[in-house]
Order: structure tokens, then sequence, then C-alpha cells
């Protein structure tokens, strides 16, 4: 789980990396089998009230079968 000093925020916008466990709860329930972990990189902000802005990019690469043919094959995939 990736974790930012909410604090930090004061100051400016906050840089974000790391990598995120395919195990993590936080994919629990997803049906796309991950072979490994999730590469998370971005910008954390402020914004008004309590909301908070996170842009970035996640990467992540899993074996999935072709609906036609059933033949198992990698595919990456970047999210920004």
């Amino acid at each position: 789980m990736l974790k930012i000093a909410i604090r930090d925020l004061q100051r400016g916008p906050v840089d974000t990396e790391g990598e995120v466990s395919p195990s993590d709860p936080v994919f629990a329930g997803l049906d796309l089998p991950l072979d490994g972990p999730v590469s998370v990189e971005g910008q954390l902000q402020a914004t008004e009230g309590d909301d908070f802005l996170w842009r970035g990019v996640i990467r992540a690469t899993a074996t999935i079968a072709c609906r036609r043919c059933r033949t198992s094959f990698v595919r990456q995939r970047v999210m920004s």
C-alpha cells in the first residue's frame, strides 16, 4: 500500500512512486491475473476543502486468454 504524509501537501504537490503487490486487497474481486507488482507513479495535491487530486500512471502486466482461441498471452497495460 502506498502511504503519503498529508502534512507534506501543505507545501505543495507531492510526487508519488511505488509498487503495489498483486495480492493487495485493493485488487480483491478483480478478475485479472496480475503477473507481478503494479507500478504507480504520479503527483498528489490538495484541492479545496478536504479533497485531493492525484494524476499519474499505473502500469501492470497480466496473462489473459483470447476469447476466440483460448490461447494465453501476456498483456501490458499503462493507464493514465
